[in-house]
């Protein structure tokens, strides 16, 4: 996983998308640029990653264990059906939601990820008891 302090560039993180050719931008949010804004990076080099020589599946292996350790049962995917889930049930567009966890406004793959939670789907289904 290589993300460097010259990745991160007016809000944004720029990843170079292999599947599609097309770029994904993800929006930093103010809390992460602290934390990475802590973390010390051997080399004064903007372009030294900061978790250095970490690839991909090694990622998803820590992140299972830490599923794992809090007890709970889950996996990185759980993670992007969280997000999608989030930002759906705040109101946001599939389009934009699509975008947010790296998949083509319009994929039909988008909507595996989204669950409306039972209170908003509950609320939806008040439009029928209207007069």
């Amino acid at each position: 996983m290589k993300l460097c302090p010259a990745d991160i560039k007016d809000g944004w993180i720029t990843i170079e998308q292999s599947k599609t050719g097309k770029d994904v931008k993800i929006p930093v949010c103010k809390r992460l640029v602290k934390i990475l804004a802590s973390i010390k990076v051997r080399s004064l080099d903007p372009d030294r990653a900061y978790f250095h020589g970490i690839k991909g599946k090694q990622v998803t292996v820590a992140i299972k264990r830490a599923f794992k350790k809090a007890g709970i049962e889950g996996s990185i995917s759980h993670l992007w059906h969280f997000c999608a889930s989030q930002l759906i049930n705040a109101g946001y567009s599939k389009e934009l939601t699509a975008m947010a966890i790296g998949h083509v406004p319009g994929s039909r793959m988008t909507d595996d990820y989204i669950h409306p939670y039972e209170k908003e789907l509950s609320e939806a289904f008040e439009v029928f008891d209207k007069e």
